[in-house]
């Protein structure tokens, strides 16, 4: 028999057939209730950032710490600029920003926390304030350009610095002597707008420097420091004397401790004066004092001086080493001098009375001449200009008048009008107040030719 025959059993369709409507009734709702639900949204009570759009900032480098409410600018190695603006904002669910700006502005180089920021508000309205702050994660370096580790004293002083940048805009660069621990201090600044390289340096003028080896450090505000592992060596440059500005005072005839200001002066190079008139009549002056720095020389005059308009040039070692130009020396502080006569408009720089000289001076009609009177007088007072006959001492003419008050502006100009003949004349400058008083000034030492 086969076995397979005799226990066969058909399958029982009937009672599966008889509950199935009913199984799969049962089975629908379970099968909805099981779906996963659509993730609810919380809004937040508390303000949060969770992104910050920064264009042309690397977005890797942009954290943010909202427990320190700080949106943290990380500095990559290479700057090719430092303003950058914050455009767009990603905040956490119902948190909003509070009288929010097209742009957020942020100067890498010059950056304080403590100032503006992002108001963010959460979904009950509290406020919190998101700072921007910089982070330079590379050390501060301090060096030279191209290796130069030779500088001249009297000009501006070149360096590198690396890494600078870390939101504190200046930094103070320290020159210490290395014999005796003198000291000089030099302000360097970050980069104003986008300059490149922002790595070179061009600061002031070194002014308590001496020949000499001297240690460059530089150290900043926020306590980053660095010292350059070269020393720097100062070397003399090439003396020479300024001339007068308008605000230097006349040196008075007999006058004790005038001084004349200029560069690389120093007492060992043996520096004297040379004084000469339009008469050829000469004098030399040995400094009573010299700067210790090279910026000035302090002398006496011989009491046989008196007031009129030199020259003055600089000798060093006995010679010649610089221009001559024009040193006026008056009778009082108050007396007028003319400094300096030269085409306007056009001719700044041009002083017609240098060097001095007994040849006259020819100046045309109705052309304009800048003339610079010194001192100032303040408001009030009349500076006049008078032209008197060289061959007629009682035919004379006031030419111009001007404000005591010095303006670069618009500076005092004499126009020859066309009622003085041509010929030749001598020029004196003279000072009226409102109370009647008059100054006079030193004729000039040499005639005025109109033509």
């Amino acid at each position: 028999m086969n076995i397979l025959t005799t226990y066969s059993i058909p399958f029982p369709t009937r009672p599966f057939n008889r509950f199935g409507s009913f199984l799969y009734l049962l089975l629908v709702p379970l099968l909805v209730t099981c779906r996963p639900k659509k993730q609810e949204i919380t809004p937040s009570d508390e303000p949060r950032i969770l992104e910050v759009t920064i264009p042309g900032f690397p977005p890797g480098n942009i954290t943010i710490d909202n427990a320190k409410q700080e949106i943290s600018l990380t500095l990559p190695e290479t700057l090719t600029k430092v303003d950058y603006e914050a455009t767009s904002f990603k905040l956490a669910p119902g948190c909003s920003i509070w009288q929010q700006q097209d742009s957020y502005r942020i100067q890498v180089c010059d950056n304080d926390p403590s100032v503006g920021g992002v108001y963010v508000l959460g979904s009950t309205g509290k406020l919190r304030i998101f700072r921007f702050t910089v982070r330079q994660p590379r050390p501060l370096k301090i060096g030279f350009i191209d290796n130069q580790t030779r500088a001249t004293i009297g000009r501006p002083l070149y360096v590198r610095i690396d890494n600078f940048v870390d939101g504190v805009p200046e930094g103070n660069v320290i020159l210490t002597r290395t014999d005796t621990g003198e000291r000089d201090t030099l302000n360097a600044h970050c980069a104003y707008g986008n300059e490149l390289p922002m790595n070179q340096f061009d600061l002031q003028v070194p002014q308590r420097v001496r020949p000499g080896e001297y240690t460059v450090e530089i150290q900043k505000g926020n306590g980053r420091r660095a010292v350059a592992q070269q020393k720097l060596l100062f070397l003399k440059g090439k003396p020479s004397l300024t001339r007068l500005s308008f605000f230097d005072r006349l040196t008075v005839a007999a006058g004790k401790n005038s001084v004349l200001r200029g560069e690389n002066l120093f007492a060992d190079d043996n520096p004297e004066l040379l004084f000469s008139k339009a008469t050829g009549e000469t004098f030399r002056l040995k400094p009573t004092a010299v700067s210790p720095y090279g910026w000035t020389v302090t002398f006496d005059l011989p009491g046989n001086v008196t007031a009129g308009y030199y020259d003055v040039q600089l000798l060093v070692q006995g010679r010649p080493v610089d221009d001559r130009f024009r040193y006026p020396i008056v009778g009082h502080i108050n007396q007028p001098a003319l400094v300096t006569l030269g085409p306007w408009p056009g001719g700044t720089g041009t002083n017609l009375l240098e060097p001095i000289t007994a040849n006259p001076l020819v100046l045309q009609r109705n052309k304009g001449y800048r003339a610079i009177v010194r001192p100032d007088y303040g408001d009030g007072a009349l500076i006049k200009f008078r032209l008197t006959a060289a061959s007629h001492a009682s035919e004379s003419i006031i030419i111009a008048q001007f404000s005591g008050i010095y303006n670069s502006d618009y500076p005092s100009t004499i126009r020859m009008p066309d009622l003085v003949k041509p010929g030749r004349y001598v020029l004196s400058v003279f000072v009226e107040y409102p109370d009647g008083r008059i100054i006079e000034g030193e004729p000039l030492e040499r005639l005025i030719e109109v033509q």
